[in-house]
């Protein structure tokens, strides 16, 4: 969890999940590496500039709200008409100040609704 992160809002501490580096990853991921792009560093921080590229597809599970809310700040302008979002934690109580919040928040004056999903997770459409 990067700097910013609140206890009492986002049920995780500055560090935790820390576990990871990119070596990990890449070896979690061999298999595909051909088809992912690793980006070492933290949210927002890591993402490019590009604002022409595009996706059609995004799974997002980073759980706290300054994470979430500006990782959907960077992709929700890139992802296609018709593409999809998928966010974890979004029913998950622990994370109701968090994950959930910060989707609730950034997505209030879009025109997409948010599908809550019995896994917990959310659905986003773009229109």
């Amino acid at each position: 969890m990067p700097n910013g992160t609140n206890w009492k809002r986002d049920s995780m501490r500055v560090g935790e999940l820390s576990d990871t580096s990119e070596s990990v990853v890449k070896l979690q991921l061999k298999e595909y590496l051909n088809k992912v792009v690793i980006t070492k560093g933290t949210i927002p921080n890591c993402f490019d500039d590009d604002p022409i590229r595009k996706y059609s597809f995004l799974h997002l599970d980073v759980d706290s709200y300054s994470s979430t809310y500006d990782a959907l700040k960077y992709f929700y302008p890139r992802i296609s008409v018709g593409g999809y979002i998928i966010c974890d934690d979004y029913g998950f109580l622990a994370f109701k100040n968090a994950a959930k919040k910060a989707i609730d928040d950034y997505m209030a004056e879009k025109i997409e609704p948010v599908i809550s999903l019995g896994t917990s997770q959310c659905l986003i459409i773009k229109q």
